[in-house]
């Protein structure tokens, strides 16, 4: 029987959540034996802040390499180039390149490509030559979603624990917002809270400036919180300035100043944003992202 191997199904970060999900297209649409293959942070733990079950077998490494056969499928993050899979694996191996500095050099001997956002395709395009699939990162459907004249009135900020900027926020910033609270979102916490947590703000500050998609900003907007700070270069998929969003790119601090005092100002124009921002989320859902992994790999199923 045909056999998918996930590297990573399981994990701390948004790639795993994502791999967890093709794991699951891999086996409830193909009705593939699927495997996670654990690699340093990215295993399966008791109370994991996505709330994922233990619904595939987890094995090693060597597990895998000693027992996979070449009718099999492996799918990988670009993280764990350095473990050369693309060379040591003998199946048919699908790449899906969630950002473009997790690695120090690409493993380029996959069969398929599939990236992120159309900056991540370009990427891969103009540093290694290779065409890739673009399959954007997805969020769930909120159970509810606060109407945004009942949310509260202050900045969540969210600094993807660099405390660099965070602390140029703080100390060269912060003090020229005309907003009386700020808040801070830290990581590290059960998702379903988290997403409670920021569902409850109107205003989400990013200051994260490399994102492969920024998922983060994407679950905000999906519950109609207004974006500002940097775009962090894949988020411009789905972020528009003045529509959707109010977002700067980097390193264009003072526009970030100006668009949060400008914008709050303004709660007609906020409403107007909110509700586009949730328009353009809900595009970005679980349905979209199966159909369109369940094409690819059903070219090598």
């Amino acid at each position: 029987m045909k056999r998918a191997w996930v590297v990573g199904a399981y994990g701390v970060n948004g790639g795993n959540h994502m791999n967890y999900h093709i794991a699951r297209v891999c086996k409830e649409i193909f009705n593939l034996e699927t495997l996670s293959v654990g690699l340093n942070t990215s295993i399966y733990k008791e109370n994991n802040i996505f709330n994922h079950k233990r619904d595939f077998e987890e094995v090693s490494l060597k597990d895998f390499l000693e027992g996979h056969e070449e009718s099999d499928i492996l799918i990988s993050n670009p993280s764990f180039s350095d473990y050369l899979l693309g060379y040591r694996a003998r199946c048919k191996k699908i790449m899906y390149v969630q950002h473009y500095n997790t690695y120090r050099r690409l493993d380029l001997k996959f069969d398929h490509y599939v990236s992120v956002s159309a900056f991540v395709k370009q990427y891969l395009s103009t540093v290694y030559s290779l065409d890739s699939n673009v399959i954007s990162a997805f969020t769930e459907r909120p159970k509810t979603v606060t109407s945004f004249d009942h949310k509260k009135n202050s900045l969540l900020v969210y600094s993807k624990n660099r405390q660099a900027r965070l602390n140029y926020f703080n100390n060269s910033q912060k003090k020229f917002l005309n907003i009386d609270e700020v808040d801070y979102l830290k990581g590290g916490i059960n998702r379903d809270e988290y997403l409670e947590m920021i569902d409850r703000y109107k205003y989400l500050l990013t200051l994260s400036i490399d994102e492969g998609f920024g998922l983060v900003s994407l679950e905000a907007m999906r519950r109609g919180l207004i974006i500002f700070g940097f775009d962090g270069y894949g988020g411009r998929d789905y972020m528009t300035r003045g529509y959707n969003c109010m977002i700067s790119t980097y390193p264009d601090w003072e526009s970030v100043v100006k668009s949060i005092n400008h914008t709050t100002a303004k709660q007609s124009m906020c409403e107007s944003i909110s509700d586009n921002a949730l328009i353009t989320a809900k595009a970005y859902n679980r349905s979209n992202f199966e159909k369109a992994w369940a094409k690819i790999l059903r070219q090598y199923i």
